[in-house]
């Protein structure tokens, strides 16, 4: 079986810290999956500077080294919530040692898939035809494809909150925006090719009353990230099972195996 290329995207924070504070440990980068040999390796950068990661994913547990150019942190997690095929999200613990400092929750999932397409939070706008001049506040949502490859979310704009019920078929999506008033509009559009627009008509059945335009601003939504962020007391122990590596020295891999004993106050 050949490597995969997976896109990972989340957050990890202090066991100190509040969910507020994120956006500090926000990473988005490109991992190597070697299902044949369970290796996982990548190159990224995020606030605390350039890292190499090289780790293990057995299909379940994900254990990783994230070396910086003059320190290095462990990562022990798990899958939590299993999308589809090569898509995920992960949830565990970080520290150092035997020590657990904090959590992290990602999202994993192979480009050009319908979860990568989709899954994130999304910003924008909708103009009418009959007042092209007319700007409402802009649209916010957070996006997701569930396990039957349905189109759901929720979100507000200058209306009031919504949720969203729909399709996507290739990179056309359709759904029906309803109000928590009951007011509802239909939608039909395009995910462009880089998969950070979509773009198309809104109106109530075959009747189209004005343009939408949305703008994807990340892959993962901070409301997914609360759900699934384990709590700062919850300890990553010892690896389940074994795995079959070829490419982790014995030290690195006798690392991942022992996990956390404590959690860092």
């Amino acid at each position: 079986m050949s490597p995969i290329t997976l896109t990972m995207e989340g957050f990890y924070t202090y066991n100190n810290s509040h969910l507020s504070d994120l956006d500090n440990g926000y990473m988005k980068f490109d991992m190597i999956y070697d299902p044949a040999t369970s290796t996982v390796e990548a190159k990224g950068k995020d606030n605390a500077g350039p890292f190499t990661i090289l780790g293990l994913f057995d299909g379940r547990n994900l254990r990783w080294i994230k070396k910086y150019p003059t320190w290095e942190w462990k990562y022990i997690g798990k899958v939590v919530e299993s999308l589809g095929p090569n898509a995920y999200y992960f949830a565990g613990g970080w520290g150092n040692g035997t020590v657990q400092d904090g959590t992290f929750v990602f999202t994993a999932t192979e480009p050009h898939t319908i979860h990568a397409l989709v899954n994130g939070e999304w910003e924008g706008q909708y103009l009418y035809n009959s007042d092209p001049c007319r700007k409402d506040a802009p649209m916010h949502l957070c996006l997701s494809v569930d396990a039957n490859s349905h189109l759901v979310a929720d979100g507000f704009d200058g209306v009031g909150g919504f949720s969203l019920k729909g399709t996507i078929n290739g990179r056309k999506v359709y759904w029906r925006k309803t109000y928590t008033s009951g007011l509802a509009w239909d939608y039909n559009g395009d995910i462009s090719d880089d998969g950070k627009h979509i773009t198309g008509t809104w109106g109530t059945g075959s009747t189209v009353d004005g343009t939408f335009t949305l703008n994807k601003t990340r892959g993962i939504a901070l409301e997914t990230v609360k759900k699934l962020m384990p709590s700062a007391s919850h300890v990553c122990g010892h690896l389940e099972g074994g795995c079959a590596v070829s490419k982790i020295d014995k030290h690195d891999l006798d690392k991942l195996v022992v996990g956390f004993q404590s959690v860092k106050a």
